[in-house]
């Protein structure tokens, strides 16, 4: 992408609606596993971090989640997580492993430089056994929710994308009415909390929501809805300091199916109608998708009325409707009747069902010796809306970079925005000479570390790999630095003081 200096950033609502096109617009919908996703831009910027999502499922039937964050923000970091959420999806959806499709994103990184230190997490989860892939580059890695609490998955130890040290790929179980909870660091890096106090937060807010001790919510909700709203309302009753991006999938015994026999009567089209509006809502359909559907049964059910029973007493239609694992929710109409060819007089049959083509649904009419039946299915999906969480209080920028003796750059308060990312490199490469003397960044007193930091630190130490002189990272391992390093895969020693405790 060619930037433009000097030309005015875009306006921030634009940047938002542009965000938003760039992401899912919805998550798939099976019949064991429900998805729900929630995208909180933060209040406190004029601008758009880069965090994103995905769910999809991959050829051999598994379900791939994966969410990320993009150094940066603004318009450039919405294009290149528009490209790298494209490309994961691209290889998982074909069937690729988490290492290959991992792989693609290293080497998107590595020849696109503002996707280079991006962070990732992906799972695969076999929808029947809750047998879990994942792998977290630089990123959080997965946590697993049930009634009795939440466990934070191993990290498997791989570095932000573009580096060399890829890591490798863990495996879990989701167990029954578990659920799985990927999330981007804007949830628990806090300023207010360390690491360890942010995450048992987040993992006490959602066994609470998952168990349903969550005091009033909308009883509608399903569990991983009722997760993603309790936890980023609850932690974020005071704002967040980054976008926040939360992707739940909750093992669950399949909704109910759908069986209902009625009369060919026309009396009966407006019942059946709402009961399979209510089927719709309750496996999670968009307004849109359950209106499209709630057409076609309309209208398949209504040609049953119309031409099934012409010269005999009206007899029965058969309506079954069901949510598969392949993400389909399908709708089955069946009559007794005899079969009625198609007039070649367009006004005298109902457009519905072309309608309902149109708009997704997959029609398939099958006549018989004993009656007709005809198929209705469409992609099942939940919406997904973004939106702009709580205003946080603003705060002054307490950021410091001091120098002391032998090449000794200490960081202190905030290192969470590209400008004091900045001031850091410029330092340390001060220090360095352009890299011909060796540096130690203390970072023990870093109250928080953002991606921007990781970023810098990352391509500081990568500089002086590849032929530098060293650059070398200590922090307290207590310190709330040295969490974010392990998170991000960033080699760091203790501080002289802490050497020998």
């Amino acid at each position: 992408m060619v930037e433009h200096h000097g030309e005015p950033p875009l306006p921030r609502d634009v940047l938002v609606r542009l965000h938003a096109a760039l992401l899912p617009a919805s998550v798939p919908l099976l019949a064991h596993v429900d998805v729900a996703a929630s995208y909180l831009v933060s209040n406190r910027d004029l601008t758009v971090g880069g965090d994103w999502f995905d769910a999809c499922l991959t050829a051999d039937g598994r379900l791939a989640l994966a969410v990320g964050d993009v150094v940066g923000n603004g318009l450039q970091s919405s294009v290149t997580m528009s490209d790298l959420r494209s490309v994961l999806g691209g290889h998982l959806q074909d069937g690729a492993t988490i290492d290959t499709a991992l792989g693609a994103l290293d080497r998107l990184a590595q020849r696109a430089p503002h996707a280079y230190a991006s962070t990732a997490c992906v799972a695969l989860l076999d929808p029947a056994t809750g047998d879990l892939e994942y792998a977290n580059r630089g990123h959080p890695p997965p946590m697993v929710v049930g009634r009795d609490g939440a466990v934070l998955l191993p990290s498997t130890g791989g570095a932000p994308l573009g580096a060399p040290e890829a890591g490798d790929v863990g495996h879990a179980v989701v167990p029954p009415d578990a659920a799985l909870v990927l999330y981007t660091d804007g949830l628990v890096d806090r300023t207010d909390r360390t690491l360890d106090e942010a995450r048992a937060e987040l993992g006490d807010a959602s066994a609470a929501a998952l168990a349903g001790h969550v005091g009033v919510l909308d009883r509608d909700d399903s569990v991983a809805v009722r997760l993603c709203r309790h936890v980023t309302g609850t932690l974020g009753a005071t704002g967040f300091d980054d976008d926040v991006t939360m992707l739940v999938a909750h093992r669950r015994a399949a909704p109910t199916a759908v069986d209902v026999r009625v009369v060919a009567d026309a009396g009966n089209l407006g019942p059946l109608r709402d009961e399979v509006s209510r089927w719709g809502r309750t496996i999670g359909l968009g307004a849109r998708d359950a209106a499209v559907l709630e057409l076609a049964v309309s209208e398949a059910a209504a040609n049953c009325v119309e031409h099934a029973y012409r010269e005999v007493a009206p007899g029965p239609v058969d309506v079954h409707a069901e949510l598969h694992d392949d993400g389909t929710a399908q709708v089955v109409v069946s009559d007794a009747g005899t079969w009625q060819p198609p007039s070649t007089h367009a006004a005298e049959r109902g457009r519905g069902l072309a309608m309902a083509r149109m708009g997704g649904v997959d029609v398939h009419v099958r006549p018989g010796p004993d009656g007709t039946t005809v198929s209705l299915s469409l992609p099942a999906r939940r919406l997904v809306a973004l939106e702009v969480g709580p205003a946080r209080t603003s705060r002054p920028s307490d950021m410091r970079v001091d120098t002391a003796q032998g090449g000794v750059v200490r960081v202190q308060g905030a290192v969470d925005r590209p400008e004091s990312a900045s001031r850091v490199t410029s330092e340390v490469n001060r220090q360095s000479r352009g890299g011909l003397l060796p540096v130690t960044v203390e970072l023990g007193d870093v109250t928080f570390l953002g991606s921007p930091g990781v970023r810098a630190l990352q391509s500081l130490t990568e500089s002086a790999a590849h032929g530098g002189a060293p650059v070398r990272l200590v922090a307290a391992p207590s310190s709330r630095a040295a969490g974010t390093l392990r998170l991000a895969g960033l080699p760091f020693g203790p501080a002289p003081e802490d050497a020998g405790s």
